[in-house]
């Protein structure tokens, strides 16, 4: 009783301590544990616990006090519950770990509730700021990506990004052997929003599948941009497999797209198509669909490097003009390989140039090829036009 306990600088406890069996092995071994409280860091529990390994993205909890109960029952079965306090925020948990069949087959489950958590230091993301969460984990099995077999559920009360605190953030869903299927919603005075789907890690190049309804997001009020734009519309698909731009690859339908501009002005898309595939040879090439244009790309090309690569040739070519248009020189270190050919239909864009362009008129019945072969040095750009409209002048 009344135990106080020192390791090193960093670790201390007080409290009451009851043990059984100390000395007939681990299989028998019973820890009874009443912090009042309890000073360490994940590092240094970790090195305490039998069985236990915390991943390292824990260590930035930094210093962790806590005050209820730890117990290890037959040296494998742990239960902890009481309330705590780290250096990115303070809860309260009652967690079940059952670790007698090792890692894979251990089982767990249990509730977490958190407090004022800096995800900002959590995710080394500066945008991020504090927020408040409730998370229940209900017959979980498993602690390896293979194995993971858990439900998930939960609230979001408030989350901070960008200046703006998101409120009510709902979240339900399972995770198994490396995939997540679930539901997210959110319903802010700013953000409505529902999402059903999957996400599957088997690869090293993640699945997304899933289809959402975006009932409104006023993107100045969420600080996304300074323009006063509302966007609503329907995910009615994505199928998408992509870790980064240059491998991404799927299909995307988007329908009945909206765009409210300083209340006032409407821009409307009935639907958009976007694909994006490799061929066998290793080529790619992107389909876009939509009313108000069609386009294709196809051949061999990084999205990340493409647009300064095709700056990179111009440069080489008409070194002059490029000069006084204020493109930088043209780099002879630089290895440019691009290889592919576009086309694009513009129907009938109606009023949707004006949201990037104010002095463009709508463009119609619009047809333009270009072709970029960077090793040979040969570019091409071909448009036909019946009429272009800018800023009060039109050129037929």
């Amino acid at each position: 009783r009344n135990l106080h306990i020192q390791l090193g600088e960093d670790t201390y406890m007080r409290g009451d301590f009851i043990g059984e069996n100390l000395n007939d092995g681990q299989d028998q071994l019973v820890l009874d544990f009443d912090f009042q409280p309890l000073q360490s860091n994940m590092r240094t529990i970790s090195e305490i616990i039998p069985g236990f390994s915390a991943p390292r993205q824990f260590g930035k909890l930094g210093n962790i006090l806590f005050s209820g109960k730890y117990q290890m029952i037959f040296g494998y079965n742990h239960v902890v519950y009481g309330d705590f306090s780290t250096d990115i925020g303070h809860g309260n948990m009652d967690m079940s770990l059952d670790l007698t069949k090792g890692l894979d087959k251990a089982k767990y489950s249990g509730f977490l509730n958190m407090q004022a958590f800096n995800l900002a230091s959590w995710t080394g993301d500066k945008d991020f700021g504090n927020t408040t969460f409730h998370v229940r984990i209900a017959n979980g099995t498993g602690l390896t990506l293979p194995t993971v077999n858990t439900t998930l559920s939960g609230v979001i009360d408030t989350m901070y990004y960008k200046g703006y605190n998101y409120r009510n953030i709902d979240m339900n869903g399972t995770f198994e052997q490396f995939v997540f299927n679930g539901k997210l919603g959110i319903q802010d005075p700013n953000i409505d929003f529902n999402f059903d789907g999957s996400v599957n890690f088997r690869d090293s190049i993640p699945i997304y599948m899933f289809s959402a309804n975006l009932n409104l997001l006023d993107m100045k009020a969420l600080h996304l941009t300074e323009k006063d734009w509302i966007l609503s519309g329907q995910v009615e698909r994505i199928r998408m497999r992509a870790k980064t731009l240059d491998d991404l690859a799927g299909q995307v339908t988007l329908r009945k797209l909206r765009l409210v501009e300083d209340q006032t002005t409407v821009y409307k898309m009935d639907s958009l198509h976007l694909a994006s595939l490799f061929r066998p040879n290793g080529d790619r090439y992107m389909l876009l669909r939509s009313d108000a244009a069609d386009a294709y790309i196809e051949g061999r090309f990084n999205f990340a490097t493409a647009p300064s690569n095709l700056f990179a040739l111009l440069s080489k070519q008409y070194p002059q003009l490029t000069r006084q248009i204020g493109l930088a020189p043209y780099d002879s270190t630089l290895l440019l390989n691009d290889s592919y050919e576009l086309t694009v239909r513009i129907k009938n864009t109606r009023n949707l140039t004006r949201l990037f362009a104010p002095d463009l008129d709508t463009l119609q019945n619009i047809n333009i090829d270009g072709e970029v072969r960077a090793a040979a040095g040969r570019t091409r750009l071909r448009m036909r036009a019946p009429w272009i409209r800018y800023d009060g002048t039109q050129i037929d």
